[in-house]
């Protein structure tokens, strides 16, 4: 069982593909909530999943034998569901039945035809235990997670424009400060904001 804060800076190695996602994926999506799973969650138990089959990888680096083929299947490890459940509980403090969505979101099931191997990378081949494979994680899209997200459970993306019209209707609305030291905003001279109606379409671009 991992030490906690060993765990956590062993993550940060690691973590270079949620970093990237994030700086590149609009807070409105990351802050969003699908099926009672919210999206930064998913990022963190990513990061967590990559984590532990690095850890696997390098240890199973000691008895793989590079010249000879059939020594590769031992970088697979076979891991019970609900220990990656309790272990991600146990280090993020989440809750047990909150982990066990988490997990799931990663988890290709055999009997869904819309699953996909590069959004969900851990392989069930039984009802309690998943492959946990370094090579298959890190291939992983993590875009395409996010997407799958709201694709698969039908939600409604158009309210990104709604939430985003506000946004700047309100940025305007305050004015504008001439310098940092400012206490007040200035009203912006001859502006005029256009409140009118807008109807936006959901329309996911990956």
């Amino acid at each position: 069982v991992p030490d906690v804060q060993v765990f956590k800076n062993v993550e940060e190695i690691f973590k270079i593909n949620e970093y990237a996602t994030i700086s590149l994926t609009k807070d409105y999506y990351l802050d969003c909530i699908v099926k009672e799973v919210k999206i930064r969650d998913l990022l963190r138990t990513y990061s967590y999943l990559y984590t532990l089959s690095e850890i696997v990888y390098q240890s199973s680096m000691e008895i793989i034998n590079e010249y000879n083929p059939t020594t590769y299947v031992k970088e697979l490890c076979i891991v019970d569901i609900s220990y990656l459940e309790k272990e991600l509980s146990r280090i993020y403090g989440f809750d047990e039945k909150y982990t066990h969505k988490l997990i799931d979101r990663f988890i290709f099931h055999e009997n869904k035809n819309s699953d996909d191997i590069f959004a969900q990378p851990l392989i069930k081949i039984s009802k309690t235990q998943i492959l946990l494979s370094q090579s298959l994680l890190e291939r992983l899209n993590l875009d395409r997670v996010i997407e799958c997200q709201f694709t698969r459970h039908s939600v409604n993306i158009a309210k990104i424009g709604t939430h985003y019209e506000k946004e700047f209707i309100d940025t305007l609305s305050k004015g504008y400060k001439m310098s940092i030291s400012d206490l007040e905003y200035k009203k912006i001279p001859n502006f005029e904001i256009n409140k009118n109606e807008v109807k936006y379409h959901s329309c996911w671009m990956s």
